[in-house]
């Protein structure tokens, strides 16, 4: 039996502190979730991230980019 993943409208951390994300769906049958990290400086919405997100979402592993607010 495929499960269909939930995508959570909200992330908190342990400080209660909202993280924003980007999630790029894979295959439906997926199993795999990648979370990407950046530095401080860097954001979800970085070129690098957003392609290594995109590039993992066409092979079929989900991929979800995180940013602190």
């Amino acid at each position: 039996m495929v499960m269909k993943p939930s995508i959570p409208e909200e992330i908190r951390n342990r400080h209660n502190e909202r993280l924003e994300f980007t999630c790029h769906p894979g295959a439906p049958e997926g199993s795999i979730l990648v979370v990407l990290g950046h530095g401080v400086t860097g954001n979800k919405d970085r070129p690098l991230i957003m392609e290594l997100a995109s590039q993992l979402a066409r092979a079929g592993i989900h991929a979800m980019a995180p940013m602190p607010t």
